[in-house]
């Protein structure tokens, strides 16, 4: 009997992965269109998972660039995340992956950003940053799971 009953917990854990992975493999960006999963990687910061960011885009591209990624969706993996914490971390990430013009240039952007979280993030909030291509515009969206 607990042979049987622990391979019923393994099949089911094994179905709620394979849903979950095929729930990831697509999302909906913000005008309705179905993009489908690009890449994935893990922010990490002093051997703390923070959050998990996946990159999502035109189902015929080939490679990753400003013109194929649609959407990044950024998924929180810390207990807490604090706003000031988030901020800080964002301005950091930032600065160590832009250009000098680059920074100077979205200085008004990437501050805006940073101050808009006012809430802590806790494990399970998701962040959705859609890229809308006719207008160059961004709609970002910030889910928080039940408490």
């Amino acid at each position: 009997m607990l042979i049987i009953l622990r391979l019923s917990h393994l099949l089911l854990i094994s179905l709620i992965m394979a849903w979950a992975a095929h729930a990831a493999e697509f999302q909906r960006h913000f005008d309705g269109s179905d993009v489908a999963l690009m890449g994935m990687g893990l922010y990490e910061y002093l051997g703390e998972e923070i959050y998990l960011g996946a990159l999502y885009g035109n189902t015929a591209a080939t490679e990753v660039s400003a013109q194929t990624v649609h959407k990044i969706q950024m998924r929180v993996l810390a207990d807490s995340l604090s706003a000031r914490r988030f901020n800080r971390l964002w301005l950091d990430a930032f600065a160590l992956n832009s250009e000098r013009e680059e920074r100077s240039h979205l200085s008004n952007e990437i501050m805006a950003f940073g101050e808009m979280l006012e809430m802590d993030l806790v494990r399970g909030d998701k962040i959705d940053f859609d890229f809308l291509m006719p207008t160059k515009s961004m709609s970002v969206t910030i889910v928080w799971s039940p408490a």
